[in-house]
């Protein structure tokens, strides 16, 4: 019975944890792609899971998920915290890499 007890709270634990981070990462405070995460969900989603279909919104994502993960690479190399800038400040950062990317 105790054995029960204890199995019954970890899978209740884990499934607390699971939805927490799910929720996390679906969040603009968290996830500065969630705009791409969700169009390229919604891509999948209206065209049955053929992945072909949505290849430019995959892309997109995961070119938005290696931008950002630069960032966070770059602040942490810096020591500046918090590693993922807060929304107030992203626009600002992206202005910024797409004007350096226009002078290259």
């Amino acid at each position: 019975m105790e054995e029960h007890k204890i199995s019954e709270l970890e899978r209740s634990n884990q499934r607390r944890t699971k939805n927490r981070q799910a929720t996390e990462f679906n969040n603009d405070l968290n996830n500065p792609c969630s705009k791409e995460h969700k169009m390229a969900n919604e891509c999948s989603s209206n065209n049955f899971q053929d992945r072909d279909k949505c290849k430019a919104y995959f892309a997109n994502y995961r070119a938005c998920m290696e931008f950002w993960t630069n960032i966070k690479a770059e602040r942490r190399r810096e020591r500046i915290r918090p590693l993922l800038p807060p929304p107030e400040e992203r626009e600002q950062i992206l202005q910024d890499a797409r004007s350096k990317a226009k002078l290259s």
